[in-house]
């Protein structure tokens, strides 16, 4: 019967846990371009890191 806790500390707590909790085991969205994990990611020319470069000296 005696705590040191008050009922508003509590759900203070409860509160907390819930956050923690939700952040935790939250569904992710599954978007149409996105392969499952382990497959490889498809390479687009164009974006960053994936363009064509030349082998040879640039500039000349």
């Amino acid at each position: 019967d005696n705590c040191g806790l008050r009922l508003q500390e509590v759900h203070v707590i409860e509160t907390s846990f819930t956050k923690s909790l939700l952040g935790m085991y939250h569904g992710r969205v599954q978007y149409p371009s996105q392969k499952k994990s382990g497959e490889p990611a498809e390479e687009k020319p164009g974006l960053a890191g994936n363009a064509h470069k030349p082998a040879g000296p640039v500039g000349r």
